[in-house]
């Protein structure tokens, strides 16, 4: 019986907070009618996925990322705009942390200021007025810098899950819940529940969480930005020879089999084989080596090499997808997005972790 063929796609999956999130993405995929593997990164954000292509649409997959609790995109799609979303992302990771900073580092030092002046028991000037500011400095901390935290702890809850977010809202929460109770003590006179304000407490908790996500998306853009930059390295257009004329030709344009022309100073468009010339070529962000290297008619270029000193002529072999550069690039990300075993246990402890959590803190608190 032949073998089925199969296809690979590499979706852009957003709202992963932490392995236990890939795991389930993963998980929501492998089991999917027509899926013959699927490996989810966190750090890339990126699903890899083996699928059957007639037994299952590319619709479905990401159906089955919706189902998960994400968003999916198609990374054809996410690659003309991925520059721009990663640092917006990066932004606004940024100034919620910094909003929710300038909220919560007062309410902190006011804790502190009454705990120097001895009156953290009782609030300082009053019960009322330290429990009432303490309460409105945390609240733009936690619900507005901090409030895609609890977006996702519930998104988890509502697909019968947990992550990394669910303890974060259910320390905070239980946090914010007991101080509005000590609140409504205090407004019925008993300044002795002022013990019990934890606002500032849960802000602190979300703060240094956002610090922390922010801290990420900058590694990650660093990360990417060297894969940029290699990709970059390529040049926009070609001279293509048509009929004896020389056309600048857009590189996505260029097809394997047209005849381009490089000048001397400019930059290889794509891979091939020189057909007319002599020149000696700069190899060294392929091969590391600094001295140029001699190409005559039947050699090999490369597309990102910089021709120094000779006209040539030369066919183009590979093109796009295929050029050597591209193909480095692959390499990378595969890389990247690929998993080493200590990662997959790594995957698999998290899927339980957060339950053994939640179930120790209810037996301790019963």
């Amino acid at each position: 019986m032949p073998e089925k063929k199969t296809e690979e796609i590499t979706l852009k999956v957003e709202g992963m907070t932490c392995a236990a999130c890939a795991n389930r993405v993963e998980k929501g995929l492998k089991g999917t009618e027509g899926v013959v593997s699927a490996v989810v990164n966190l750090a890339t954000e990126r699903a890899s996925i083996e699928y059957l292509p007639g037994a299952i649409s590319k619709e479905k997959l990401l159906t089955a990322v919706e189902k998960a609790g994400y968003q999916g995109r198609l990374e054809l799609e996410e690659a003309a705009v991925s520059r721009d979303k990663d640092e917006a992302r990066l932004q606004q990771a940024a100034r919620r942390m910094w909003i929710a900073w300038a909220f919560t580092l007062p309410a902190a030092v006011w804790m502190l200021i009454a705990m120097a002046a001895g009156r953290h028991q009782h609030g300082w000037p009053t019960p009322l007025s330290y429990n009432l500011g303490t309460l409105l400095l945390a609240l733009p901390a936690l619900l507005w810098a901090g409030g895609h935290v609890y977006q996702s702890a519930w998104r988890a809850a509502r697909h019968g899950s947990a992550n990394m977010d669910s303890l974060i809202a259910i320390g905070t929460g239980a946090a914010i819940t007991f101080s509005l109770y000590s609140t409504y003590r205090i407004i019925a006179g008993d300044f002795g529940a002022v013990e019990g304000l934890y606002f500032e407490t849960a802000g602190v908790i979300i703060v240094l969480i956002l610090l922390g996500k922010t801290l990420e998306a900058v590694s990650k853009g660093k990360t990417f930005e060297a894969i940029k930059k290699l990709m970059d390295l390529a040049p926009k257009t070609a001279i293509v020879l048509r009929d004896g004329k020389e056309i600048e030709t857009p590189i996505e344009e260029v097809e394997s089999g047209n005849v381009i022309l490089v000048r001397p100073g400019e930059k290889i468009p794509v891979d091939g084989v020189v057909l007319e010339g002599h020149t000696a070529i700069d190899e060294s962000m392929l091969s590391g080596e600094s001295m140029p290297v001699d190409k005559k008619i039947g050699d090999d270029v490369y597309a990102a090499t910089i021709n120094t000193n000779g006209s040539i002529r030369f066919r183009a072999t590979h093109v796009g997808g295929d050029t050597a550069l591209a193909q480095i690039n692959k390499l990378v990300e595969d890389a990247q997005g690929s998993k080493a075993p200590i990662a997959q246990m790594a995957d698999v402890v998290s899927g339980y972790f957060v339950p053994i959590v939640v179930a120790i803190a209810l037996v301790a608190g019963l």
